[in-house]
Parts: C-alpha cells; structure tokens; sequence
C-alpha cells in the first residue's frame, strides 16, 4: 500500500501544530482521539481533522450508544500501548476497539495520520487507511 512519511519536530503534540509546521491544510492532517464508552472495555478510537472540534454526543449517536468521554491521557496511552501525542489507529485493528474516522474523510484523497512515533505521520489514501484500520465513517 502506497504512502508517505512526513517528519517534523519530535515535541509537536498536537495535529494543528503538525499542520503548521508542515505547511498543510489542517482538515488533511488527522489527530487520534481515545474515547470510553458505557464500560471499561468499550473503546472507541476515533481519527477526526486537526481544525474540527468533535461533538461526542454526535459520535455516541451514531454508534447507538447514550454517551462517550475522552478517556484519560494515562488510560488511553495503557489500553493503545502508544504515548499520546502519537497514537495511531492504523495498529489498532485487531484489538476490538471500535474504530471510527470524520466522515469528511471521504471527501478527501488523502490524509496524515499519526505513524505511532512523536515526529512522524503517514499520509495514504482514505481508501487504504479505512482498509488497514476498519474504520467505519461517522458525523463528528
């Protein structure tokens, strides 16, 4: 599968600063936020463009549930096994997380997402990413 790998400065948290520093549209570059759901074990891993604040009550609606959080930074780096700042879904796949991109992302070629390393992301195809992640695409 084709893509690209974009280095920057290892310190950068943030996909808006990723963005910037790259000199990108920051609706291309995708930050990855880990969400709780009703129990311990329902994580939702959600890709969403850098410059979109992200209504979770939308997201809990389309996946049929009453409500999803922001899991704690500690919590979300233990149940990823990323630090954050680098979580990627791409390695997510196969642990039964349920795993969800913008919906906006299909009217995109491509996107950069974090490679699971500060200072790195991969820009690939929504097409593959959405292949390699099994996300599924919802309202955010």
């Amino acid at each position: 599968m084709p893509f690209a790998l974009h280095r920057f400065d290892a310190g950068i948290r943030s996909a808006n600063e990723v963005a910037a520093s790259l000199g990108l549209d920051p609706g291309a570059v995708y930050k990855t936020l880990v969400l709780q759901g009703d129990t311990p074990a329902d994580v939702v891993v959600l890709m969403a463009p850098a410059d979109r604040d992200v209504n979770l009550k939308h997201v809990a609606a389309a996946l049929g549930r009453k409500r999803l959080q922001m899991m704690r930074q500690r919590d979300a780096e233990r149940v990823t096994g990323m630090l954050a700042g680098a979580i990627s879904a791409i390695p997510l796949r196969d642990r039964r997380y349920t795993i969800l991109i913008a919906e906006e992302a299909l009217e995109r070629d491509t996107v950069l997402v974090s490679a699971g390393q500060h200072g790195a992301d991969v820009e690939l195809s929504v097409h593959d990413l959405l292949q390699v992640t099994g996300a599924r695409a919802v309202p955010v």
